[in-house]
């Protein structure tokens, strides 16, 4: 009120924010950018003992995790859902995105709570359900197989049906099996059974596999591998799935004419094996061709009358390339398209900069 005096107490010294922190429900830990624990507050030092100031924090979870799970968390800076001791109950850990002004890294550790409960839940159903349609796909398309194989009395009406219901059946069984790996994926079991692998025998194979229908549209593929390429740490299945799934699109949602080559080659300066695959085609329909890997964003495919996927085998494609501790780029313009692949010849040494997951 104007003109009124008012007198004020002693009003007491506010808390620290250290003081703040410590009372917060859910963990904090301050790490280095070496990934050493500057300071964890109460919540954090109560679920995860092993968490002392200058403690490495990726030994205290190679004990506890899977290592895919661990490059997810450090590297990709994505959730995931582990424990903080042995026997202990699964908690959330999360990195934060950007670093403090001073370099030094910020991880979450928490409790699920009911709405990620719930959430997760229904990630569940749809891992689930995807599995339960897995085997009456296969059974299809092993029955269309059979029939296409003893077509010789058929007409051709009948023999083209037969086609369709294979190659509807097989695009129904690769878009389940990639619902499936995104649901693991979102719970962070999208993992990998690593061998010493011959990439390029792989990548032939791969291209072998898809010749058939690129030739039927009228396109053309050619495989180059450059000689005494290095083995790499792999698992041979994704690496496969990461090829078919680069030149698959190529092919969907290129025109009848389209070249497309696939090509490995070492550069050992940089201590990895490059992969590519590159189109004449029309390039990918968005500004940024980095939109290609997010997930559920599809091109279309050249041919309307053509099915053109649902748009996350690129997504897919980038988080495989990630738990291989690889980098993936992407090149777009009305010239055509390349996606390259770099895969470390190293990986058990490899540690890739932070580089945020495929949305």
């Amino acid at each position: 009120m104007a003109g009124t005096e008012v007198e004020i107490g002693e009003v007491p010294p506010a808390a620290s924010a250290l003081d703040i922190l410590n009372t917060q429900i859910g963990g904090m830990v301050v790490l280095t950018p070496g990934l050493e624990v500057v300071w964890a507050n109460a919540a954090a030092r109560g679920v995860a003992p092993g968490l002392e100031e200058g403690s490495a924090i990726r030994p205290l979870l190679e004990g506890l995790t899977e290592e895919q799970k661990i490059d997810r968390l450090l590297f990709n800076r994505e959730r995931v859902l582990a424990p903080a001791e042995p026997g202990g109950r699964d908690l959330y850990w999360l990195m934060h995105p950007q670093e403090m002004a001073d370099g030094n890294l910020l991880l979450y550790i928490w409790d699920p709570d009911v709405s990620e409960d719930m959430h997760d839940r229904r990630i569940a159903f749809l891992a689930g359900a995807a599995h339960e349609l897995r085997s009456p796909l296969t059974a299809i398309i092993g029955f269309a197989e059979l029939l296409r194989e003893e077509g010789d009395g058929m007409d051709a009406a009948q023999q083209e049906a037969v086609a369709m219901i294979e190659q509807n059946a097989t695009y129904l069984k690769r878009l389940v099996d990639d619902v499936l790996d995104l649901t693991r994926n979102s719970f962070g079991e999208l993992s990998l059974d690593l061998e010493e692998v011959d990439s390029g025998s792989v990548a032939t194979i791969a291209c072998a596999s898809l010749e058939p229908s690129i030739a039927a549209k009228g396109q053309t593929i050619e495989c180059r591998v450059e000689d005494d390429l290095p083995r790499i740490e792999a698992d041979p299945d994704r690496l496969n799935q990461m090829l078919t799934n680069l030149i698959g699109n190529a092919h969907a949602h290129c025109p009848e004419g389209t070249a497309i080559e696939v090509s490995l080659s070492a550069d050992r300066q940089e201590g990895e094996v490059a992969i590519e695959v590159a189109d004449d085609g029309p390039g990918f329909p968005f500004e940024d061709p980095d939109e290609a890997f997010r997930s559920f964003r599809s091109g279309g495919p050249q041919n309307p009358a053509e099915m053109s996927g649902a748009g996350i085998g690129l997504s897919l494609t980038k988080r495989l390339v990630q738990l291989h501790r690889g980098r993936i780029f992407v090149s777009s313009g009305p010239e055509g398209s390349r996606v390259s692949i770099r895969l470390p010849i190293d990986r058990k040494n490899a540690h890739p900069e932070y580089q945020p997951g495929p949305a």
